[in-house]
């Protein structure tokens, strides 16, 4: 007669080292979430879900790479949604936001309808920046993210919100001498 037992489990080991600014992440069988919440400690990082923390089990060897990197790296084909703020030198993070996947976008406000003779509202230009992030986590983003997108059809160097004049209204252009 043979007896079978199941294998023990293996157990998910997580370590990190920061030296001289640079840091080494291993993990092997872990959930994602807590790979990130051991590189926020000595990282100080601030690790922020919106929705359920990623529970996808990762194995990873991660050698000198600056904290920031580390994260982009951890993260790259998980299929999540996030905000990454960097700190101000770039090799860092400040914090880190995992948004909640969401299966189709929410519908956007429609105009009015023309037989209504109402006039639609006037859009504020929108920031490609904030698409995807709840209204509750912007608070958490840096001000020079938060700030309205300019417009489209601003000239470089003109003065913010100025826009270029209709060409109708530009002077002609003579390229004979």
């Amino acid at each position: 007669m043979t007896l079978l037992f199941p294998a023990p489990p293996i157990q998910a080991q997580v370590t990190v080292r920061l030296r001289a600014g640079v840091v080494d992440v291993t993990a092997r069988g872990a959930p994602l979430s807590e790979v990130l919440d051991a590189l926020a400690r000595p990282t100080g990082m601030k690790v922020v879900y919106d929705g359920p923390a990623p529970r996808q089990l990762v194995t990873v060897s991660l050698r000198e790479r600056w904290p920031a990197q580390a994260v982009l790296d951890l993260l790259e084909g998980q299929g999540l949604n996030y905000v990454l703020v960097r700190d101000t030198a770039g090799t860092g993070v400040q914090s880190l936001v995992l948004v909640a996947v969401e299966d189709s976008p929410p519908p956007r406000a429609s105009a009015a309808r023309a037989d209504s003779g109402a006039e639609p509202p006037e859009e504020e230009p929108a920031n490609p920046d904030l698409d995807g992030i709840p209204a509750a986590l912007r608070p958490l983003l840096p001000p020079e993210m938060t700030r309205k997108a300019k417009s489209p059809r601003a000239s470089p160097g003109a003065p913010a919100g100025a826009s270029p004049a209709p060409d109708s209204a530009r002077a002609p252009h003579d390229d004979r001498r």
